[in-house]
């Protein structure tokens, strides 16, 4: 089912026209902080790994084809490669910060694990690719959450609501 699960954040009716392409699964509330991983430890992933201890998760991984940059998100465990961190700890979402060609794979790869995906934008480089990983979120029964940070900044808001 495909659900703008972003509407619930905002208090108006204009959400429902500006909400991103998400896929809802029906999941029961977590009694745990999330426990995400971070692929990608560029100036986004720094910014993702921020957010996530900020909201109250908890970073369990971060992931980087140069480890150093993994180990300077400040995971308690750091990996080269993604499938190396799915396996070796518990991740509930995974934050894809990395380049553009590597979204898909690293999408589907963490979808195909159980793990929710949240994933910069734009999601992949052409609408076939968006909608083959959209496809696999759904046939995982998992969210996929396009970033929209924009929708959350005042002159944004305020621009919404003045259109009506």
């Amino acid at each position: 089912m495909i659900e703008p699960v972003w509407a619930s954040l905002f208090r108006s009716d204009h959400a429902t026209r500006v909400a991103p392409l998400v896929v809802r699964a029906d999941t029961a509330p977590m009694a745990s902080p999330v426990r995400a991983a971070v692929v990608g430890a560029g100036l986004m992933g720094r910014w993702h790994a921020d957010a996530i201890r900020h909201a109250g998760g908890t970073l369990v991984a971060g992931v980087d084809l140069d480890a150093s940059r993994a180990v300077a998100l400040g995971a308690p465990a750091s990996f080269r490669e993604l499938g190396a961190a799915l396996q070796a700890t518990h991740v509930d979402v995974v934050h894809v910060c990395a380049p553009l060609g590597a979204h898909e794979n690293v999408a589907r790869e963490a979808l195909a694990s159980g793990a929710h995906v949240v994933i910069e934008k734009p999601v992949a480089p052409d609408a076939e690719r968006t909608r083959a990983i959209l496809d696999a979120a759904q046939a995982a029964g998992r969210l996929l959450v396009p970033v929209h940070q924009f929708l959350f900044q005042r002159g944004v808001r305020r621009a919404l609501a003045q259109r009506g």
